[in-house]
């Protein structure tokens, strides 16, 4: 709720700056976001992982 208030706006910008109303751009920033996720997911899943085999 915090980060809405001032990363929101901030990304809006960016967004608009960079991409405007390109749709292969815009296509390309959500599959980008997509995979940051998706990869985020098999870091934790993969620490997790570790330290299970730890405990």
């Amino acid at each position: 709720e915090l980060d809405s208030e001032d990363h929101g706006p901030a990304i809006k910008k960016i967004i608009d700056s960079e991409i405007g109303h390109d749709p292969s751009k815009l296509q390309d920033f959500f599959l980008a976001g997509a995979d940051a996720i998706e990869r985020r997911i098999y870091l934790w899943d993969g620490l997790y992982a570790q330290l299970r085999e730890i405990v």
